[in-house]
């Protein structure tokens, strides 16, 4: 499967897989047992990767954006979105969510 993205937009699913795996060893390591495990787990992860995704997103395409003004049209110009397959990085957090919300309602049989 081919990857793409633009700028930072490959952060996306570091971010997943870094909390995905990071958040549950790390409950694991600090607490003898955690609190949290299986459906809470995902919520709680669901929930950071979420809000990391949001804010990194906010911060590279609306804080940092390069905003130009043509000196010959005067039309603006702005720089590249950064995007992960096309899409801007913070619509990934809905993404994420709407993702696990569905596989959560899949019936086990």
């Amino acid at each position: 499967m081919i990857i793409l993205w633009r700028g930072l937009g490959i952060l996306v699913p570091i971010i997943v897989i870094a909390v995905f795996v990071g958040l549950p060893m790390a409950a694991d390591s600090v607490l003898a047992r955690s609190p949290l495990s299986g459906s809470g787990m995902m919520l709680v992860s669901t929930t950071v990767s979420a809000v990391l995704i949001i804010l990194l997103g906010y911060w590279v395409n609306y804080k940092t954006r390069v905003v130009e003004t043509d000196s010959h049209s005067g039309d603006v110009v702005k720089s590249p979105a950064h995007t992960f397959f096309f899409i801007p990085v913070e619509y990934w957090a809905l993404i994420l969510v709407s993702l696990i919300v569905a596989l959560e309602n899949v019936p086990v049989k």
